[in-house]
């Protein structure tokens, strides 16, 4: 694939928003991450700071949902205050 701006993302587990998509910057896709998931969600459409951002290592194969939330807690969380500031 060849890129093309700034940067490429790539969905495979969350089954509405699979895809490959290009960005801006990672604070485009940052915004973009959470203004979907916010669709989803709608719980956290006034408060971002229960949205959390991880970044992690690959996990392993065959984790249910619960075990990968676990998986990314154990990293890295990305600081993100609302509308694409890292």
């Amino acid at each position: 694939m060849k890129k093309v701006g700034n940067g490429i993302g790539f969905e495979n587990s969350w089954h509405e928003m699979r895809g490959i998509r290009e960005y801006s910057s990672k604070k485009a896709l940052f915004r973009f991450v959470v203004q979907e998931f916010i669709k989803t969600v709608p719980k956290f459409k006034e408060d971002y700071n229960n949205l959390c951002l991880y970044k992690y290592s690959k996990p392993p194969t065959g984790l249910g949902c619960l075990d990968f939330y676990k998986w990314c807690e154990k990293d890295t969380p990305i600081q993100y205050t609302g509308e694409g500031k890292e």
